[in-house]
């Protein structure tokens, strides 16, 4: 992991900043870029490639929210991606280290050599307000890479077995030299949450006005109320989700939208925080139907009624009577790639089902209608009864969560309960199982880490 990692560091930040050395000072021994002031660092996080992009994906492409026929699975390129697809065993190719798992540590690396950096500034009274920022920051890209690691390459997270669960290697020092252990599951999510903690403190309440590529305090709240939930920890997640719903509520409305033009969610005003995923092909979008590999899962498709918005929002119909993604959440609302940020309509649904599985089916109901009232014609959605409420906020998140990682997080986290959701492949007459709560929810770590790093493999 070492020599990877300062190597795609050192790339990515030579491609940000040139070989001008006027503010970086390169040590020869690591090759590590080691920023001095607060500029320094503030221009570390302006590496969108690093800090924001390239999150995992492959859980998405294991999800069951698309299917690809055999040409089209033949033809992937990614031997990852075909893998995933299907749940082998076996996910990468000898001596390949995925995007999913060696980006995400390149941005935790970054985060953690500003951490080291801040902590040799001593800030003035006229930039303690940057220095604050930039600490929160550097916990929040931290501790979301980390949240997003272990919804792919962890098991899910039950309670009764988190302590010994294998979860993720925390590295907290940008020391290359040091290699560190996989944790327990549980000690993992703690210290996602204590970095979460410590960063709502530190960062400012304001979203960035339009590129919603920065931490805020929203978002850090939102990522919160993310991780309890798929802790099964409902009070904390309603907690968060309220918290963040209290600095910024916007919803879209889509009976406002031009659902007819090419890119209907440009300057999406729902995201707090963008992260895109590693870009694969099957989950790509495009304004010409016939250029997309995959074909929206019947059974998801037939969720959405006549007068459910969405189904004309996201997605759009092939010659072949089929339906593909549209262009969907990024923040520029044109990106191919496959948005796994925190968006309001996320944290609305967050807050629904956690006040209807603690027993506030009136708040819930209230919650869930303040936000199918931007999504349904005219207000024209179906009436809820108490005993099918939890039912209608899960077919919610199922319908509006769509290529945003959260089905695979979902299917995981409700198997934990008992859902007994089991997922299914056809391929050329030949059928691939994913069984409920089976251990291929984890992906296999890259053999290079496990050589390198000596981390205990995950059981296939």
């Amino acid at each position: 992991m070492k020599l990877i990692h300062s190597y795609y560091i050192l790339l990515g930040l030579f491609c940000c900043f040139g070989c001008n050395q006027s503010f970086l000072e390169v040590k020869p021994n690591s090759s590590i870029v080691v920023p001095k002031t607060l500029a320094d660092c503030q221009r570390l996080f302006n590496n969108q490639r690093v800090m924001v992009s390239y999150f995992p994906g492959l859980g998405q492409i294991g999800s069951d929210e698309f299917n690809l026929d055999l040409k089209a699975w033949q033809g992937l390129i990614d031997e990852a991606e075909r893998n995933a697809y299907v749940w082998n065993a076996t996910v990468y190719a000898p001596n390949i280290t995925p995007s999913d798992w060696e980006n995400s540590f390149n941005a935790i690396y970054t985060s953690n050599v500003v951490l080291q950096a801040l902590d040799k500034i001593v800030p003035a009274a006229d930039n303690a307000y940057l220095w604050n920022n930039l600490k929160g920051s550097a916990l929040f890209y931290r501790a979301y890479r980390y949240f997003a690691l272990s919804e792919v390459f962890t098991l899910p997270y039950d309670t009764e077995t988190a302590g010994v669960t294998l979860g993720l290697p925390l590295r907290i020092s940008p020391d290359v030299d040091y290699l560190a252990p996989r944790s327990t599951l549980s000690q993992t999510f703690d210290f996602i949450i204590s970095d979460l903690e410590q960063a709502v403190e530190l960062l400012e309440d304001s979203l960035p006005d339009h590129v919603r590529n920065r931490p805020s305090k929203a978002a850090a709240y939102g990522a919160l109320a993310k991780v309890y939930l798929v802790m099964g920890n409902f009070d904390n997640a309603l907690i968060y989700a309220e918290k963040c719903l209290s600095i910024y509520d916007v919803l879209l409305d889509y009976n406002d939208l031009r659902l007819s033009v090419d890119y209907p969610f440009e300057n999406n005003p729902e995201i707090l925080f963008s992260a895109l995923m590693a870009p694969y092909w099957s989950s790509f979008s495009n304004i010409n139907p016939s250029a997309v590999l995959h074909k929206i899962d019947s059974a998801l498709l037939s969720l959405y009624p006549d007068d459910d918005l969405r189904k004309v929002a996201f997605f759009m119909e092939t010659i072949d009577s089929n339906y593909v993604r549209r262009h969907l959440y990024s923040f520029d609302g044109r990106r191919p790639e496959c948005e796994t940020g925190i968006t309001t309509n996320e944290i609305y649904l967050i807050k629904a089902e956690c006040q209807a599985r603690l027993g506030q089916s009136a708040q819930a109901i209230q919650t869930l209608r303040e936000f199918q009232s931007h999504r349904y014609l005219d207000n024209r959605y179906e009436e809820i009864q108490d005993a099918d409420l939890l039912d209608k906020i899960i077919a919610e998140r199922r319908k509006e969560l769509v290529f945003r990682g959260a089905r695979w997080s979902d299917i995981r986290r409700l198997n934990v309960m008992g859902a007994g959701i089991e997922m299914k492949r056809v391929l050329d007459g030949k059928e691939y199982l994913l069984q409920p709560n089976s251990p291929r929810y984890a992906l296999p770590i890259p053999d290079l880490e496990v050589n390198l790093s000596g981390l205990e493999q995950n059981e296939r």
